[in-house]
């Protein structure tokens, strides 16, 4: 088989993927609906919604600079029936102070709990919420990162959204602040996955082309979460085992969602559009080194897949590019064709991404940059596995 026809496959197969994940970005568009009612509405609704304790529990771990962020949010909300936990992780920064000294300032009552060492066998973020989880006293449990920013009105629509729709778990997907040019080429692509490649509308209800059997089975395959902002009544978070049954689990919110979906509770996914944002990281080596610990757990540590996925990502998203350039230099139509509509499709699709989250429109041009720093981070990664070289984040090694 000529050269110029195995590029012509490819590029079909590439054209096939990517309409294929652009309907299903429309269709999660659709979905994956933002929580939009206001305050003046939630001042009508029946006296549960008052009467509904809500626990906020924040673990911390050398968070200086997001504490003095965040807790004013808290502060700030329009509710007031809910208490905020906050567990200083060993922290070797000034957080314990900067916690402390705003604690005696506060309006509102905060605990600040001095964290334990952490157990063999725990993961430093389950052992935290695990802790924070037996302070709570509410009867819905809202677990949030610290380098978030809830809006004030973040806790009525959480505890409307519970009571009005009868739901077991809540997570929530924040607007992620993108600083740089180096976040703003890699963080959007971790949405760009999530909305083109899951089907939101079946965390909801079984696929009427599955079996029951088979659904019934593995349903719990059609769920995923954020840990910068989960929730959980607090009755479902204890049947399911809480934090201690994914203790060791690096990306511990996917298996809490799992958790919850595969004993039968529901859970539902919001965007954080208008109700809480996310200021990930503040440096590209801090964005590295947190990437590194949970990329190939995302996939399930699975080496085949997750090299797999490396391929397809450079067939789709980074060939179009090489063949256009190669196809206008050696005068191949039907290439140039297959090309320009790739790549038309992968800008589409970024431009109503970044248009959703209220990112720079033409940010969505970086796309490919951020594609190729994920295959460098990913051989730096297979490396470190084939040599045993182990993982750290914020100075504790991992697992």
């Amino acid at each position: 088989m000529e050269t110029e026809q195995i590029f012509i496959i490819l590029s079909l197969l590439s054209t096939i993927f990517l309409i294929i994940t652009f309907l299903q970005m429309l269709l999660n568009r659709r979905d994956f609906k933002v929580v939009t009612t206001e305050y003046s509405s939630l001042q009508n609704t029946h006296s549960e919604n008052k009467e509904t304790f809500l626990s906020i529990c924040i673990p911390m771990r050398n968070e200086e600079d997001n504490a003095n962020r965040l807790l004013p949010a808290l502060l700030n909300q329009w509710d007031s029936s809910f208490e905020i936990l906050i567990l200083d992780d060993q922290s070797t920064d000034s957080t314990n102070k900067i916690v402390s000294d705003f604690i005696q300032k506060a309006p509102i009552s905060i605990q600040l709990l001095n964290g334990s060492p952490k157990p063999d066998g725990w993961l430093g973020k389950p052992w935290a919420c695990h802790q924070l989880s037996h302070l709570a006293k509410g009867e819905i449990i809202i677990f949030i990162d610290a380098d978030t920013l809830p809006s004030a009105d973040f806790v009525r629509k959480i505890r409307n959204q519970f009571l009005e729709n009868s739901l077991d778990a809540i997570t929530v997907w924040p607007v992620q602040e993108l600083n740089g040019f180096w976040q703003s080429s890699v963080l959007p692509l971790v949405y760009y996955a999530l909305l083109t490649l899951l089907p939101f509308r079946y965390i909801r209800r079984k696929p009427r082309w599955m079996p029951s059997e088979f659904y019934e089975q593995y349903r719990f395959r059609f769920s995923a979460a954020n840990g910068q902002c989960i929730a959980f009544r607090r009755s479902v978070y204890d049947q399911i085992g809480g934090h201690e049954r994914v203790k060791d689990k690096i990306v511990e919110d996917v298996s809490l969602a799992r958790n919850v979906r595969s004993q039968g509770f529901n859970l539902r996914m919001y965007p954080g559009n208008h109700l809480i944002s996310c200021r990930m990281y503040t440096t590209h080596s801090e964005m590295n080194e947190g990437f590194k610990k949970n990329f190939l757990a995302g996939f399930d540590n699975h080496i085949p897949l997750f090299i797999g996925m490396a391929v397809l990502h450079l067939i789709v998203f980074i060939l179009p590019f090489v063949l256009l350039i190669g196809s206008v230099w050696c005068k191949s139509s039907i290439l140039i064709v297959l090309s320009s509509v790739n790549i038309l499709l992968l800008f589409t699709s970024r431009l109503i991404l970044n248009s959703w989250f209220k990112w720079t429109l033409w940010k969505g041009l970086l796309h490919p940059i951020g594609v190729l720093w994920f295959q460098v981070l990913g051989i730096q990664i297979l490396w470190d596995t084939l040599t045993g070289r182990k993982m750290t984040w914020k100075g504790r090694e991992l697992l």
